[in-house]
């Protein structure tokens, strides 16, 4: 009687936490929803949503459990323990990942990802192999089990089965065993090699590990900045303090449908489980109190739900509010990437100007970079100045020449960015429940406009 007593805090503990949990997740949801996916030459500092596939880093990894090639890993490993009135309890004993970066690519570049901090973002990627061992007594192979369980069988049948579909059984079963055996020795060698303190550990121990292989399709949401250990301005993506980061494996769909189902079973049908369960124990350790806590009970549920509608109202509030600032945001760096050609062109004509001093073919190029950094096209530019083998042969040339393809290269993607941002604030408006709350606050949509 006294644990069934003790058991209600218990669960109303974890259901306030499932409950908090949930609401994390719609919180990530709605931060999904109002950010448009950026390829990634439009990678800007600042939050950002980018799919890919996966790239090696410097070199391509291998996982310490499983010994496959892959470009990020992590495992968890978890300690069993039997307890005399809660039964058998899961511990986390620790994560070990890789602290190699790698990177998401597009057709139109890559960016990098920094995995410190990821071992606490995992939570929706797929458990590549789980094993469970135990370092004393190990584990009974399947090849014993299958002997056993046919000898039950032949002895319940009064030994009809037959000799030869019994050895057939057997034989295709030793793979397996084989196999699970060569598995279980991998777990105890990284047990032994990372948690030597366990080696003598009398409960089991259960390994999880997570793999990002080369080519896998990456989702990834998270803040952007610039890359300090590369030069240029690379971007790299990494998990920051008390800011948003979401990584899954699959597309933005998939990704969204996971946050969903989770966000949905969280919010809705935890409370109502643990409420019952609630119920279930007043009603035979508390009988007399029951109505009581029944009514305190459906008024905390209630509220909670209340809780939830009002946070949903806000997030689409929030929403619009941002999808606006990310169209102010798109535009600001674009400019700045403008501007920045602006001042390229200028000094690429210097870098001609003072070759054509010495070579007389080069004196007619000059007035055809007057022309085209007068009017910024630039693409037409370039292809001019690449008949003039001798201005490749200029050091300096190449160089102004690989950074304006490169800003060209920025500005084709800010451009892109922009007409997705605006094209989804003007989306989102238009939609109910949106349209009531941009009516209401007078938000307008948008004209692209790219002159």
């Amino acid at each position: 009687m006294e644990t069934s007593k003790a058991l209600i805090p218990a669960f109303a503990v974890f259901g306030l936490y499932s409950y908090y949990s949930g609401m994390k997740d719609l919180e990530l949801l709605k931060k999904i929803e109002y950010t448009p996916t950026c390829k990634a030459i439009s990678v800007y500092p600042g939050l950002v949503e980018i799919q890919g596939k996966a790239a090696r880093g410097e070199r391509l990894l291998e996982s310490p459990v499983g010994k496959k090639p892959c470009v990020f890993y992590a495992v968890f490993t978890y300690k069993f323990e039997q307890k005399r009135k809660k039964g058998e309890q899961m511990e986390i004993v620790g994560i070990t990942t890789s602290e190699q970066r790698f990177y998401i690519e597009d057709e139109t570049g890559r960016v990098a990802i920094d995995p410190r901090g990821l071992e606490c973002k995992l939570n929706y990627m797929k458990v590549d192999k789980k094993i469970r061992v135990n370092m004393l007594s190990g584990r009974k192979s399947t090849l014993e089990q299958t002997k056993t369980a046919l000898e039950e069988l032949r002895k319940a049948q009064g030994g009809k089965i037959s000799g030869g579909i019994a050895e057939k059984i057997i034989e295709m079963q030793q793979a397996l065993a084989s196999a699970e055996v060569e598995e279980e020795k991998k777990a105890v060698e990284f047990i032994k090699t990372y948690y030597p303190h366990l080696s003598q550990y009398h409960g089991d121990i259960e390994i999880n590990e997570i793999l990002v292989q080369e080519g896998d399709e990456i989702y990834l949401l998270g803040e952007a900045k610039v890359d300090e250990e590369e030069k240029g301005d690379n971007m790299i993506i990494c998990s920051q303090k008390g800011k948003p980061f979401y990584i899954s494996d699959g597309s933005e769909r998939e990704a969204v449908k996971k946050l969903k189902s989770s966000a949905l079973f969280k919010i809705v049908f935890m409370p109502l489980f643990f409420g019952a369960l609630m119920l279930l124990f007043a009603s035979n350790e508390l009988p007399g109190h029951f109505v009581e806590i029944a009514t305190i009970i459906a008024a905390i549920i209630l509220l909670m739900y209340a809780y939830a509608i009002l946070m949903v109202l806000l997030e689409m509030y929030n929403g619009i509010v941002v999808l606006k600032m990310q169209i102010e945001r798109a535009k600001s760096n674009l400019q700045v990437l403008l501007m920045r050609r602006r001042e390229l062109l200028p000094k690429l004509e210097e870098v001609v100007k003072e070759s054509a001093k010495h070579e007389k073919e080069l004196q007619a190029a000059i007035a055809n970079v007057r022309a085209y950094v007068m009017d910024e096209k630039i693409d037409g530019l370039l292809a001019i100045l690449e008949n003039y083998p001798k201005l490749k042969a200029n050091n300096n040339f190449v160089e102004f020449q690989r950074q304006l393809k490169h800003t060209e290269e920025w500005i084709a993607g800010g451009r892109k960015f922009l007409v997705d941002s605006i094209t989804l604030y003007n989306t989102k408006i238009e939609q109910f429940p949106y349209n009531l709350i941009a009516k209401a606050i007078k938000f307008k949509p948008i004209e692209i406009n790219m002159a």
